[in-house]
């Protein structure tokens, strides 16, 4: 199932981690992104080395490494979209239909379901069409969130998703058949200038 991403910058740090733990033939025989990213966590959750912060930066590693080998290419990582201040969104695909669509990432959710919304707030304000999925691991708090999204009270984010459940392959599978590009870059002002 499973692709490397093996070139992904300045953050080597992660790819760095993940091979320390999983070696290097670790998922190619795990057929769904769901199993792959549940047997992954249980085997970080045993792992008493790991701060919080790094077992962050290896969801994201994971749920990146799941993008693309399903190949829903190009996406961003740690992304700052323009006019929309305060926001840096974790992956980032860009709609050829001209749209961005955003994947926040939380292992756990508690009050963080918040800041994701209010950055998919932040993100409509600017592209209208644009999209906000919460991927997380924490099923106790997923039920109260999906049950805010539902009802409307959560304006930012279209829908969570549980990484080890069916949901999250159906949600690549949504996304594998769209396509995706570079962002457009465009100019902060038009018009006739007089100079």
């Amino acid at each position: 199932m499973l692709e490397y991403i093996v070139d992904i910058g300045k953050e080597n740090k992660s790819v760095e981690i993940y091979y320390q733990i999983f070696g290097k033939e670790w998922g190619k025989y795990i057929e769904s992104a769901s199993e792959f990213l549940k047997a992954s966590w249980k085997k970080i959750e045993v792992n008493d080395k790991l701060t919080k912060n790094y077992r962050g930066i290896l969801f994201e590693y994971l749920i990146a490494c799941c993008l693309y080998s399903k190949k829903i290419l190009p996406f961003y990582r740690q992304a700052k979209i323009n006019f929309v201040p305060n926001a840096t969104y974790d992956i980032t695909l860009y709609n050829s239909q001209g749209y961005p669509i955003t994947l926040s990432l939380k292992t756990s959710l508690r009050e963080r379901y918040k800041q994701a919304d209010l950055e998919g707030m932040a993100l409509k304000n600017v592209h209208r069409r644009a999209k906000n999925y919460l991927i997380t691991l924490d099923e106790r708090e997923y039920k109260g969130v999906k049950s805010k999204i539902e009802k409307g009270d959560v304006g930012g984010l279209d829908r969570v998703i549980l990484a080890d459940k069916q949901e999250f392959d159906e949600l690549l599978a949504e996304l594998g058949k769209m396509n995706f590009s570079k962002a457009k870059v465009i100019e902060i002002i038009t018009g006739k200038i007089i100079e």
